[in-house]
């Protein structure tokens, strides 16, 4: 494996695990959402 090779699969690893987190962040988000337009968003308090 020459080091442009290994330079490559770090990068894409990194932008895999940064795809990933948004991903989580925009699913949270969006149960933050429904929560809200169902009127349960303060059932979080509890």
């Amino acid at each position: 494996m020459s080091l442009t090779d290994l330079l490559t699969s770090q990068t894409a690893l990194s932008e895999a695990e940064t795809n990933y987190w948004q991903q989580v962040f925009a699913y949270k988000l969006a149960v933050l959402k429904l929560l809200k337009a169902s009127g349960k968003l303060e059932e979080l308090k509890k």
